[in-house]
């Protein structure tokens, strides 16, 4: 097929030239001259402020179906445009005039030729590989597999029904489903992006008595009915053309705006004031195939200078009277039709943008909704906990209540989410108030406690026991071990980065609380005291800090941001994680200054066991009776014994044995008696001091008894935990001892502060 005469073709701008200076230009020249499937047909160049080169070819593309019902012919005039400065990518028009409409079109305006999209990547990206030759092979590619219609791959998204305006408009979330009901309209605001050539609008839903002003928009919003997926349109202008758009793909602009302007403007008329501005908004169903399932929906945005009660007269569905438009008196059944005035009504195109939501922030995060809809308390929003809270708050995970007394001061500005003007503000007010202007208004569930985290408090109490989820970013020990002694409360977390700041760990309750966070911190004092990465894990407890204010108490840590925001990181994805699996957790991550590295530790937990003695609950697990078990079996058939380490919280009156040392290298050891030595205990206990920051100490004995005895003490077993309980009432604390026996085990206690015998 010969090509089409030149008054089929559309006229370019710039002047004819013999050569094209452009790199890019030049190498496209070279290849269509060494490809017979190219013959160039002029060339042209621009070279003013916009400096660009056209070459124009006529491309033979043999892999064209003939009589394809795209209607791409064998012989297509092409326009191959190139920036000079190479700054935006080269561009492929197709110049005849009646070029059909089809999938991967970039946006023109009327009058000006089809633009071909051959590049999905940026340009940027194509450029570190672009060529003259791939160039082509790119546009024989196109047309070949547009005309064969497989050039939309099966498993990409539906293509939308119009190209991307020039012009965005952000709608609000509370948009998305209904539209505007009442007397609420629309207020545009330009942002700094806006200028003729486009840009970034935001509209936010006011109330009528908010309206005035060039800003102000009264809405039509409809769904019309469903398009098939394919040729992309170029946005309408008009109203006529936009219901003719909409009337050729099978679907109806008509109806759904008659309704859509009938129920905005009933019972009681719609405002002449606000008569400047209207957008009318569409909703449109996207089937890949005929007959199919909605896939996607596309919703379009259009500008009409003048209001919606204007519009509807033009219409001639609604009437002024006294200020205000009413719906106009139906006269007959006949089929509506848009009448001449209304089909000349100007419009511009707006992208619809969607605006944020919890529901889009999950998507964009990766996080899945089933496992983030659920209601979650945090105590304490300081450094740590306030990072928390503004990844989780961001990604949409939770519904979130704040408990926290504290106030910002100066010293707090370094590390937390917090600015300067904050200062003087309760913590839980500030971070909640960053939250909730992450979204649109009225999107999250945020609630702020500015209290204390007091669990004799009814009311506390009852609203930690609401939720799903509590965690301790308090850094505190009292407030995780009172949150074990309560049944009533949900499944607990502990978070925490250690005085250096190197390591960061979570502590996480099973979703049963068969074992619960107390129990949990114990074992993980245990892998502190065994395990190589405990050696400095909590190395820094007792430096590091300075005075922020006048009083004694008024004191801080040195600890940069930049930690807060590696582990803050760390801890928000691990605990998110972890928290979608029914286990208890513990776990730490190790941070090398030196190389950047994250290590990680989990610490194995085993179930655990209370024995009450007297007015004491003794705490143990499975893991220190199976050590206790093997020193013993590995010592058969002498006795042994040595030391249980651990520590006694007065107020809940627990005492958690931690670990059982061995007996030391010079102690008395028969099959018939065992005598504890010395030699190297002191500095044992010193190191496990020193690795749990002073926590774990030296609490009683242990020794075992020979086969066929019972775990039952002895006199002598007797007359050494009265000694013991002599000695440890000079510090306030009672006296623990452990029997091991080949049957069982047994626990005995004996508190000379508060003297009442002997318990087991």
């Amino acid at each position: 097929m010969p090509p089409a005469s030149d008054s089929a073709y559309y006229e370019l701008g710039g002047e004819r030239c013999d050569e094209l200076t452009g790199r890019l230009a030049a190498a496209v020249v070279q290849a269509c001259e060494s490809d017979p499937r190219f013959t160039i047909v002029e060339l042209r160049a621009a070279r003013d402020d916009k400096s660009f080169e056209i070459v124009v070819v006529d491309c033979k593309c043999h892999e064209v179906p003939s009589k394809n019902a795209v209607g791409i012919q064998f012989i297509e005039r092409l326009a191959l445009m190139f920036c000079l400065d190479e700054s935006r990518a080269p561009e492929t028009f197709a110049l005849r005039k009646d070029f059909p409409a089809t999938e991967h079109q970039n946006a023109t305006l009327e009058g000006v030729p089809a633009s071909l999209c051959l590049y999905f990547e940026p340009w940027a990206t194509v450029a570190r590989t672009w060529t003259g030759a791939s160039h082509i092979q790119r546009i024989v590619v196109w047309l070949s597999e547009v005309a064969a219609g497989t050039l939309h791959r099966a498993d990409q998204p539906v293509e939308q029904l119009y190209f991307n305006s020039r012009y965005e408009l952000v709608l609000p979330a509370e948009f998305r489903e209904t539209g505007l009901t009442g007397d609420r309209v629309l207020r545009l605001f330009k942002t700094a992006s806006v200028d003729n050539d486009g840009g970034l609008l935001v509209s936010r839903v006011v109330s009528a008595d908010e309206a005035g002003g060039d800003d102000t928009a009264s809405c039509a919003y409809m769904t019309v009915g469903p398009v098939v997926s394919g040729v992309v349109e170029r946005p309408a202008t008009t109203l006529g053309r936009l219901a003719a758009q909409l009337r050729d793909r099978g679907s109806d602009l008509v109806i759904p705006l008659v309704d859509a302007i009938n129920t905005v403007a009933e019972p009681s008329g719609l405002s002449a004031k606000r008569n400047n501005l209207s957008l009318l908004i569409l909703r449109i169903p996207i089937l890949r195939e005929a007959g199919g399932a909605v896939e996607h929906y596309q919703v379009q945005a259009f500008v009409v200078e003048q209001g919606l009660g204007a519009l509807g007269e033009a219409m001639e569905l609604l009437l002024l009277s006294e200020g205000a438009y009413y719906r106009a008196p139906v006269i007959g059944q006949s089929p509506y039709e848009l009448p001449d005035d209304a089909l000349a009504v100007s419009i511009e195109p707006l992208t619809v943008v969607e605006d944020l939501s919890q529901e889009k922030a999950r998507k964009l995060t990766g996080v899945a909704d089933d496992a983030a809809d659920f209601a979650g308390a945090i105590l304490g929003v300081g450094s740590l906990g306030s990072q928390l809270l503004n990844l989780w708050g961001r990604e949409g995970w939770g519904r979130w209540t704040l408990v926290d007394h504290d106030i910002i001061k100066p010293h707090n500005i370094p590390r937390h989410t917090a600015l300067y003007d904050s200062i003087g503000e309760y913590k839980v007010k500030h971070v909640a108030e960053l939250l909730a202007s992450s979204f649109p208004k009225d999107e999250l569930e945020i609630g702020a406690m500015p209290t204390q985290a007091n669990l004799s408090d009814p009311g506390m109490l009852q609203a930690l026991g609401s939720r799903d989820l509590v965690v301790d970013a308090s850094t505190t020990l009292h407030i995780p071990r009172d949150l074990a002694s309560e049944d009533s409360l949900p499944r607990v977390a502990s978070v925490f980065l250690t005085p250096s700041g190197q390591d960061c760990v979570v502590l996480l309750e099973d979703t049963t609380r068969e074992l619960r966070i107390d129990q949990i911190e114990m074992q993980y004092y245990r892998s502190i005291i065994r395990e190589v990465w405990g050696g400095a894990h909590l190395k820094g407890h007792l430096s590091k800090s300075f005075w922020v204010g006048a009083g004694c108490r008024e004191v801080t840590t040195v600890l940069s941001p930049e930690m807060i925001a590696i582990h803050g990181g760390q801890i928000a994805r691990r605990l998110r994680l972890l928290s979608q699996e029914p286990y208890a957790a513990a776990h730490v991550w190790r941070h090398d200054d030196r190389s950047g590295d994250v290590s990680a530790e989990e610490v194995l937990l085993r179930p655990c066991t209370t024995t009450t003695c007297g007015d004491w609950i003794i705490v143990w697990d499975e893991g220190l009776r199976d050590h206790v078990a093997r020193l013993r079996q590995e010592n058969l058939p002498i006795e042994t014994g040595g030391v249980l380490v651990g520590y006694a919280d007065q107020q809940s009156r627990k005492a958690y044995i931690v670990d059982a040392l061995p007996a030391p290298a010079d102690s008395f050891q028969s099959p018939t008696s065992f005598e504890r030595g010395t030699y190297g205990l002191a500095a044992d206990i010193q190191e496990i001091g020193d690795r749990t920051a002073g926590i774990v100490g030296y609490l009683g004995e242990w020794h075992s008894h020979p086969k066929g005895s019972s775990s039952d003490p002895s006199g002598d077993d007797l007359i050494q935990l009265t000694f013991l309980a002599d000695q440890l009432c000079v510090d306030g604390q009672p006296a623990f001892m452990l029997i091991a026996a080949e049957e069982s085990m047994s626990f005995l206690m004996m508190d000379q502060i508060n003297p009442s015998g002997m318990y087991e």
